[in-house]
């Protein structure tokens, strides 16, 4: 979910190997040069923090994205290719993140599009401020240019609470305020039926991991002037670590109380196993200041699991 330098060249990349041989000039001018179009923004705070040490060590990433796109052109694809969605496999299934396809569209679909600048952007929360800074996104065979706002990745963590945004505004997109409610985390996790957190945070060595999890549900709302709070998604990533230090990311998703077996391998070459359990919020915006767009509160937690040394399944 995180807007950064890796995703703006990940998303060139797909671009340019998805146009190579096939984009020709009149392709991609806008005609009259007419900034034409409807502008949507998506905004996004992830909190990551150690598991069973929420506020200590927990780090915050940040990010702001404002698309100008013409008609006929799916906002929701743009942003997936700039990074501004993550990539979310359906409730009780697992994607290995490094297999996954990347997010393409037709040739014949695309027109040009904007990243645009809006003002100075801050995030707030009850005991932190931060401004996001902007960073020039590669201009892809003249379809998708302009900034990104992302912060560094070393801001202190907000509390557990409201989140706000404030957009100073430009020419294209007059300034605005929103105020969002972040989720909690999950609260419970369990591999192969070993709770998270406690000290026998082990796995045995197979082709196979049994996660289960639950989380409290809740019912929000938020006034019809700044969008629709949608059902939270839950998801969980076990990254492996191996002999060669090359890290495989599983990704699997499933409701609020969940059990799914997930094909991880853990083999006598593996080092360690990082878990990370997510609980993101969608906000769907109706602000009148832009067509759509989505605000993305992700509530993590993390931690590295102990093997069982010289035990298989």
């Amino acid at each position: 979910m995180r807007a950064s330098v890796t995703h703006l060249l990940t998303a060139s990349t797909v671009l340019l190997s998805l146009l190579s041989g096939c984009a020709t000039p009149a392709e991609t001018v806008v005609s009259g040069g007419e900034e034409t179009g409807s502008i949507h923004g998506y905004l996004s705070v992830e909190r990551t923090s150690p598991w069973g040490a929420e506020g200590l060590g927990a780090k915050e990433v940040a990010s702001a994205t404002f698309l100008r796109v013409q008609e006929g052109t799916d906002p929701g694809v743009v942003a997936k290719l700039v990074g501004a969605i993550p990539e979310l496999p359906p409730e009780g299934t697992c994607w290995a993140l490094d297999a996954m396809e990347p997010t393409t569209v037709p040739l014949r679909t695309l027109s040009p599009v904007e990243l645009l600048r809006v003002g100075e952007v801050v995030v707030r929360s009850e005991t932190t401020s931060t401004r996001l800074v902007t960073r020039a996104y590669p201009d892809v065979a003249h379809l998708l240019s302009g900034v990104v706002y992302t912060s560094s990745g070393r801001e202190l963590p907000g509390a557990q609470g409201r989140v706000s945004f404030e957009v100073g505004g430009a020419e294209a997109v007059p300034g605005f305020t929103l105020e969002v409610p972040m989720p909690p985390p999950i609260s419970s996790l369990m591999l192969d039926g070993v709770e998270v957190g406690d000290e026998q945070d082990w796995l045995s060595l197979g082709d196979t991991v049994e996660l289960q999890w639950a989380a409290a549900e809740e019912d929000v709302t938020l006034p019809p002037s700044v969008g629709v709070v949608g059902p939270d998604r839950f998801f969980v990533d076990l990254s492996v670590l191996d002999g060669k230090k090359t890290p495989k990311t599983l990704r699997c998703s499933g409701g609020a109380k969940a059990r799914l077996v997930a094909p991880l391998q853990v083999s006598e070459q593996t080092q360690s196993v990082t878990v990370t359990a997510h609980r993101l919020r969608t906000v769907r915006l109706s602000s009148p200041a832009l067509a759509g767009g989505e605000v993305r509160l992700d509530a993590a937690r993390s931690t590295t699991v102990r093997l069982r040394e010289g035990d298989a399944r």
